[in-house]
């Protein structure tokens, strides 16, 4: 899979959230180039570091307009969240043990997440925010 290839079905019209969208894609490439050549393995430290940092900043953000909005899901979308911040951390551990599969696992799990997480829980609240009458967006 190549993330950045056709993901126009995950682009929802919200500038700040489309572009952060892509910068995560754009980490994830990264990755998936280190992993297929066998690269740096400093550079997928940093991109694992770059993931946590920028994943923090793009969930606060997200946190803010389902606050505003008022969205009814919020929790269950915040324990999502918590969960990717946890396996990122688990996935830190196992970079520092030097584990062999890390890069496989972190590319099949970051690939379906974001999917995942992209295409149901976050258009369930920006269809949530676009429907309400006093859009925070």
């Amino acid at each position: 899979m190549n993330p950045n290839s056709d993901i126009d079905f995950l682009h929802f019209g919200i500038k700040s959230i489309d572009t952060q969208h892509q910068k995560f894609f754009g980490l994830l490439n990264e990755l998936r180039i280190y992993n297929q050549n066998g690269d740096d393995n400093m550079a997928v430290g940093n991109i694992i570091d770059e993931f946590k940092a920028y994943t923090e900043y793009h969930f606060e953000l997200e946190k803010r307009i389902m606050t505003r909005s008022e969205y009814d899901e919020i929790d269950a979308h915040l324990a999502q969240h918590e969960f990717f911040i946890k396996k990122i951390v688990e996935f830190k551990v196992a970079y520092k043990y030097q584990s062999a599969a890390l890069s496989d696992q972190m590319l099949v799990f970051l690939q379906k997440w974001f999917l995942v997480h992209i295409a149901e829980w976050d258009q369930r609240y920006v269809d949530f925010i676009k429907n309400k009458k006093e859009n925070p967006i």
